[in-house]
């Protein structure tokens, strides 16, 4: 799935309302049977009256494959609709060929003659890019050229438009020579309206950038000589009813004009083709880079000839670059972000590419499809890593803090109950002294302080041993022990997926970190968070876990040197897995996840 945008915007894939799939369908059977139409008409008319029309045929049916192919791709969709038009409308003037004196299909003909100009110059001036705003200005000018003088004309009665044919007209006035004046207007018009393509077509010329570049100044050449040939076929026309040119010269002309559209589809044609024929190639190339990012990403600018293509893979609640690097999708209007999804629909990669890359969009589609089929590897390739590295620097950071938590409490056996046992065998010496010289008194004093030191001293030891597994845990077990966290709150909700007895068999290191897991999360949602806070312990045949939930804000990020990322390194060291989902607004979840064992 490929979904496209701009300045980063959120990546959505367009959605179609069953009213606007209905009218695309619907336009596209009118389409294709007017196509097909448009293909019957030269077909009888080579059979009936002359062969030469055979071209004519060529023609039209390469502007309809041509249309059909466009139409496969949603970017050329319109350009595809566009060249069917055109090979809807490219034979109607052939209707003449069964005009007399009546009936009026010559004169459906006479109007129609110029109908696929416009269409074919939108497609010429679309393809492979966009269109700009002088541009549409340009194609509702050559619509007015096409249509108005002829109606026109046939509504004066004309019949000098082909000298010694005698076809019936529906009229309102009686005006033949106002027609025929129309006609040569008409004419003089070309002239300029081929002006104006030239320059318009040169610029694209100029523009043309990337993969494109040769398809559009192919389409640019083709664009100049329809225009041109155009005001060829005026011009013999013109020559023709002065009687300054033979009728066999005047449909030369148009024979080579129509060899020259033919050509310029044939071109599109052939790239469309070449582009769906390159999939096959491209899938193997990009196969072969299955679980090497790097790889992935190289093969794809060589395929979009895009130097600067990027490639980003989702990792948690962050981007990473092919090489596996923290890195964040680039914002500016200078990056189109093409978002790519997995088979669920969920978008795991996003691609940085060069605008100019639209100006090629079939290619671009089949390439970001094609790269499709190995996105997964690639990212679980990215997820390995990432996980490898988090999980080196998780035992990093875990031996740093055990380092820490063991020389603080080498300070606190040391000033605390060393100080206590010390002071206790200074007690007794003194005891020892006072028995010598027969004190009584003193050593039963000296005695009773040495017991209350011990005393002091276990207290002290207690203490310690309750920082280092907790006693809740140690009577209760892991339900009792997270119900007595839970017990201090009001606001708090516990939820115990049962059998409560088989928490038992869960070890004492996994057990002991879901309670400060369950410990963090309820300190973190009463500082930050709103009530009510619910707590959830469930469990499953290999794994035990806990969520802590509250209705806050939301906002909380793992940050480093915090609680939750000290929790996320002990929860990684046991092969576990804390997540921590909290958007703006919130509510906020933390979860983790431990084996039994």
């Amino acid at each position: 799935m490929t979904t496209s945008t701009r300045h980063n915007a959120p990546v959505k894939p367009t959605e179609w309302t069953s009213a606007s799939e209905t009218t695309d369908r619907a336009r596209f059977v009118i389409l294709v049977v007017t196509a097909l139409i448009g293909v019957v008409i030269p077909v009888l008319v080579a059979l009936q009256f002359n062969a030469l029309w055979w071209i004519s045929v060529a023609t039209t049916v390469v502007l309809a494959v041509s249309g059909l192919l466009l139409t496969r791709v949603p970017e050329q969709r319109s350009t595809g609709h566009l060249l069917l038009g055109a090979a809807a409308t490219a034979n109607l003037i052939d209707l003449v060929f069964w005009a007399g004196p009546d009936n009026y299909f010559g004169e459906l003909g006479f109007i129609a003659q110029w109908l696929p100009v416009p269409l074919l110059a939108q497609a010429f001036l679309r393809y492979p890019g966009g269109v700009r705003a002088d541009e549409r200005r340009f194609f509702v000018a050559a619509w007015l050229w096409a249509t108005v003088p002829r109606l026109l004309a046939a509504l004066t009665g004309i019949v000098v438009w082909v000298p010694d044919e005698e076809i019936g007209w529906w009229s309102v006035v009686k005006a033949p020579a106002v027609g025929e004046g129309l006609l040569w207007v008409e004419a003089g018009l070309s002239i300029g309206l081929a002006a104006w393509a030239t320059a318009l077509f040169r610029r694209r010329w100029i523009a043309a950038r990337g993969t494109a570049k040769t398809l559009i100044r192919i389409m640019a050449v083709a664009g100049v000589l329809l225009a041109w040939g155009l005001v060829a076929r005026e011009a013999g026309w013109c020559l023709f009813v002065t009687n300054h040119l033979s009728r066999w010269s005047w449909d030369r002309i148009g024979d080579v004009h129509q060899l020259v559209i033919i050509a310029a589809v044939l071109t599109v044609f052939f790239t469309v083709v070449r582009s769906f024929s390159r999939r096959g190639r491209l899938a193997e190339s990009l196969v072969a880079t299955a679980g090497d990012p790097v790889g992935l990403e190289a093969a794809l600018r060589a395929e979009l000839n895009d130097p600067t293509v990027e490639l980003f893979f989702r990792v948690d609640d962050g981007w990473r670059s092919s090489a596996g690097a923290p890195a964040e999708p680039p914002v500016g209007p200078d990056r189109d972000i093409v978002g790519l999804g997995d088979p669920d629909g969920r978008v795991v990669v996003l691609a940085s590419l060069d605008p100019v890359d639209r100006l090629d969009p079939v290619r671009r589609r089949v390439a970001l499809a094609a790269s499709g089929m190995v996105l997964s590897a690639a990212s679980v390739a990215i997820e390995r890593d990432a996980y490898v590295e988090e999980v080196a620097a998780s035992r990093t950071r875990i031996a740093a803090e055990a380092e820490a938590q063991r020389r603080k409490l080498e300070r606190m056996l040391h000033d605390g109950v060393q100080q206590s046992l010390l002071a206790t065998t200074a007690t007794l010496s003194r005891a020892r002294l006072a028995g010598r010289s027969g004190d009584a008194r003193q050593v039963e004093a000296s005695i009773e302080e040495a017991r209350r030191q011990l005393l002091d001293a276990l207290a002290e030891l207690r203490a310690l041993a309750r920082g280092l597994y907790p006693a809740a845990l140690a009577e209760s077990g892991l339900v009792g022990g997270v119900q007595s966290l839970t017990d201090r709150w009001q606001t708090v909700n516990l939820l115990v997926t049962p059998p409560e007895s088989r928490y038992d068999d869960v070890a004492e290191d996994n057990a002991s970190l879901l309670y400060f897991a369950v410990a963090e999360g309820l300190a973190n949602a009463h500082k930050y968070g709103t009530p009510p806070v619910t707590v959830v312990l469930r469990q499953d045949t290999a794994t035990v876990t806990v969520e802590v939930s509250d209705a806050g804000q939301g906002g909380p990020v793992i940050t480093p040197g915090g609680g939750l990322e000290g929790l996320r390194d002990r929860v990684n060291g046991l092969s576990g897995h804390l997540e921590l989902h909290s958007p703006p607004g919130g509510p906020t979840h933390l979860t983790v996840v431990l084996p039994r064992r």
